[in-house]
């Protein structure tokens, strides 16, 4: 799935995403990891591609797409998979890759509008090219019949053909320019959704990153408290160990 989307983009034209970068450095997606009902993350689960077995791959690949829209920074997540982790820092690595499932879908769904929107943009080129060449036609065809006036009756026969003619190619034209007209909306109100749309996905993405944050602030504060409950606890043992010693010596 993930090699097939690449391969889509690169048919449309889009954004020039390396996709040997991608068929080389990715193995095939394994079995996903998911966290049902995680208060962090949306209700509805989009398409999962990465999981704990080729974690690393896809979050260089979501980084590298995310370079690619100007964020160099890409997610800050890299120190949540650690072989020597603790089992406690399993549901940051599952949050991680949740994580990473979510921008890759939201990046991918993003690619495909803007393929769309170039689709759009390439037929309403080619609209415009057709009412070019009926507007030569339509000057070929008055010339004709300015020439067509000016014979005889037989010509007048040869003026009614090209009138007919005329009338037909003036409808079509008509019809070109409306069904143009059609295009030209249609394609300013995708255009106004797209940015609608990219900018929400901006936003979503930036209140995932915020929460990867604050999973390690939480994270780095829990290791914090259970080192000093562990050093409290060892002056403790240290103080009464000293007490009862020198009860013995007093009893001697």
């Amino acid at each position: 799935m993930f090699n097939s989307y690449f391969d889509d983009l690169d048919r449309d034209g889009d954004l020039g995403v390396d996709n040997d970068f991608y068929t080389t450095h990715l193995s095939k997606p394994q079995q996903p990891s998911t966290i049902a009902n995680h208060p962090c993350l949306p209700s509805s689960t989009p398409t999962e591609y990465c999981s704990k077995n080729n974690y690393k791959e896809y979050l260089d690949a979501v980084n590298a797409k995310l370079n690619l829209y100007g964020n160099r920074a890409g997610l800050p997540i890299h120190p949540l998979v650690d072989s020597t982790s603790p089992p406690s820092s399993s549901l940051l690595e599952e949050t991680g890759i949740a994580v990473i499932n979510i921008v890759y879908d939201l990046l991918h769904k993003l690619d495909l509008e803007r393929s769309k929107h170039q689709r759009t943009s390439d037929e309403n080129d080619r609209h415009k090219e057709e009412i070019n060449q009926l507007h030569e036609r339509l000057e070929g065809v008055e010339g004709e019949l300015d020439e067509a006036r000016s014979n005889s009756a037989h010509s007048s026969r040869v003026t009614e053909s090209v009138r007919k003619e005329l009338i037909s190619l003036k409808q079509d034209s008509k019809a070109q320019k409306e069904n143009l007209n059609r295009q030209i909306a249609s394609l300013s109100s995708r255009e106004t959704q797209f940015k609608h749309e990219a900018n929400r996905k901006e936003r979503q993405i930036e209140q995932l990153k915020e929460r990867v944050r604050a999973n390690q602030v939480g994270k780095n504060r829990n290791e914090k408290q259970s080192m000093v409950l562990l050093s409290s606890l060892m002056e403790k043992e240290i103080d009464e160990a000293r007490r009862e010693g020198g009860a013995q010596r007093g009893a001697s």
